[in-house]
């Protein structure tokens, strides 16, 4: 009897191409769109779930309203997250990020520009599952002139990732230790680095400074707040 059907059914598609060709397109075109985003969505709810603490991981924004004009900021005054901290018992741990741009690194003769660098506090691997493949996390990114570089910058400048203790000449002015090689960070994440440094090798004074929207903050908040 399916033999019949498909007999059937086939011999009404061949009488009717151009209509069955239509429904046929039509059909596949919207299963493989249906598909398509799926994938997409599928990819978008998986940013950041590779940290252990997703759920408990925030960024905190600045809203300013400043002549009547509101501005949106993913920016935050530099005491913010350690103020929350302080008077927060909610506030587990923080972790503060800034993006000082392109920076130059030495290599042999050459000074390479490389893009993905960043300051961030001692506590940002307290705060976020970015695996050391060597070094220690916990003091890793504690002393000034300290690096912490990821897995593809170090076979870029030593073709190895047993590199601690080496040095790595930046801006034509600053010889920086490497204390810890990161596996590189997964692509389903809303930053990538290559090279972390303390934010203490950021300060120019102003590490109490309210009125300067400068760093991003990250707040863990303990389990069920």
């Amino acid at each position: 009897m399916i033999k019949n059907y498909l007999k059937t059914g086939l011999r009404n598609l061949w009488k009717n191409k151009s209509f069955s060709a239509i429904n046929i397109v039509g059909l596949a075109t919207g299963l493989a769109v249906f598909l398509l985003i799926v994938l997409y969505v599928v990819d978008e709810l998986s940013y950041d779930k590779y940290n252990v603490n997703a759920d408990r991981i925030y960024r905190i924004h600045a809203d300013i309203f400043f002549n009547n004009t509101e501005f949106i900021s993913a920016a935050t005054p530099e005491p913010l997250a350690s103020t929350l901290r302080k008077d927060f018992p909610q506030v587990e741990e923080i972790a503060r990020l800034t993006n000082p741009g392109d920076i130059l690194v030495k290599k042999g003769d050459q000074n390479i520009q490389d893009h993905h660098v960043v300051f961030a506090d001692s506590t940002f691997f307290k705060v976020f599952t970015v695996p050391l493949i060597a070094g220690d996390p916990a003091t890793a990114l504690k002393d000034p002139k300290s690096i912490v570089i990821d897995e593809t910058a170090a076979k870029r400048y030593f073709n190895t990732t047993d590199v601690i203790g080496q040095t790595l000449f930046i801006d034509n002015s600053t010889s920086c230790k490497i204390t810890g090689v990161m596996k590189d960070m997964p692509k389903q994440s809303h930053f990538h680095f290559s090279f972390i440094r303390p934010l203490i090798d950021s300060y120019r004074g102003n590490a109490e400074y309210w009125l300067s929207n400068n760093t991003y903050s990250y707040i863990l908040v303990k389990p069920g707040v």
